[in-house]
């Protein structure tokens, strides 16, 4: 099984990268999917009460992924680079890849979508400072 940990700026493609690439019998996790999913609000729009429990979900993922031998193939879709599950699942077949999709092009994919670029600067500046120190070196730029 394949543990695939998908990364990149707001806007980058990344969930359309893993509905590209999912199989049948393959596991996604993606916040922004199952904020959704648990609040009924529309994509990309957070309700902070809920996120604690988004992220005990992740959390139960993590650790039962350390077992799991299921699935062909796990998507984690994430815009940081997350110590505690390359932790966590060192023993596992991970693999770290960030889309190269530039900020400028997602700045303006996420204006096409009416998005709020004022509160996504603070992600954009950063993944620039993770970025900066080395945070992102064992992803695979694709």
């Amino acid at each position: 099984m394949q543990i695939n940990i998908i990364a990149g700026y707001p806007g980058s493609g990344k969930s359309t990268y893993v509905r590209d690439h999912v199989g049948q019998h393959d596991l996604v996790y993606d916040y922004d999917a199952l904020m959704a999913a648990l609040t009924g609000l529309p994509l990309h729009v957070h309700n902070i009460d809920a996120h604690d429990y988004v992220s005990l979900i992740y959390e139960l993922i993590m650790r039962k992924l350390k077992a799991e031998q299921t699935f062909d193939n796990v998507w984690i879709i994430m815009t940081y680079p997350d110590k505690r599950l390359d932790s966590l699942l060192v023993s596992r077949d991970l693999h770290h890849y960030m889309l190269s999709t530039s900020k400028d092009v997602c700045i303006q994919r996420l204006i096409n979508d009416k998005r709020n670029i004022q509160q996504l600067t603070k992600v954009f500046n950063k993944i620039d400072e993770l970025k900066s120190i080395g945070k992102f070196e064992n992803f695979k730029i694709i």
